[in-house]
């Protein structure tokens, strides 16, 4: 009988385990992705592979998130692409806060975004980014541990 997962119930790191997949570094696995490619100096050939090794380094520790991709991949090739020199220009999304009236609470969606063809379907990916949101911040304050008060002077 053929078992059925879902990809929201999996990762990388279950289908090493329960799948035996094996990550090949092989340059001749995809080698029409090898071909016709610009030269590039030796610099930049060591910093694609430091971003290389560093994104094959995190495969090791899921989630791999968006952001962490971001930062880890995506930042480093647009740097060494020169993607941030003139003509080029980031222009960053904005959060989205939403504020419950009279309850001091303030939902901060940093660089959410979706998309829906209806808007019941919109509001529904909203709610579902919401609560993602709360989530997460149920387990940042879950591991906060208070330490303890210091009192510093300083001297001017």
């Amino acid at each position: 009988m053929m078992q059925t997962i879902q990809a929201k119930d999996t990762d990388l790191r279950y289908l090493i385990n329960n799948f035996g997949i094996q990550l090949v570094l092989d340059d001749s696995f995809f080698h029409e992705w090898q071909e016709d490619l610009p030269q590039i100096d030796d610099l930049d050939k060591q910093l694609l592979d430091k971003v290389k090794m560093g994104y094959l380094n995190l495969l090791n520790y899921p989630p791999l998130l968006e952001d962490i991709v971001r930062m880890a991949v995506a930042n480093p090739l647009l740097f060494i692409g020169d993607f941030y020199l003139a003509p080029f220009y980031v222009k960053s999304e904005e959060s989205i806060d939403i504020a419950v009236p009279d309850e001091d609470v303030i939902i901060n969606l940093p660089g959410s975004n979706t998309q829906a063809q209806t808007l019941d379907e919109l509001v529904e990916r909203i709610r579902e980014a919401i609560e993602l949101c709360l989530e997460f911040e149920e387990e940042k304050q879950d591991s906060l541990d208070f330490v303890g008060i210091q009192r510093v002077a300083v001297e001017i």
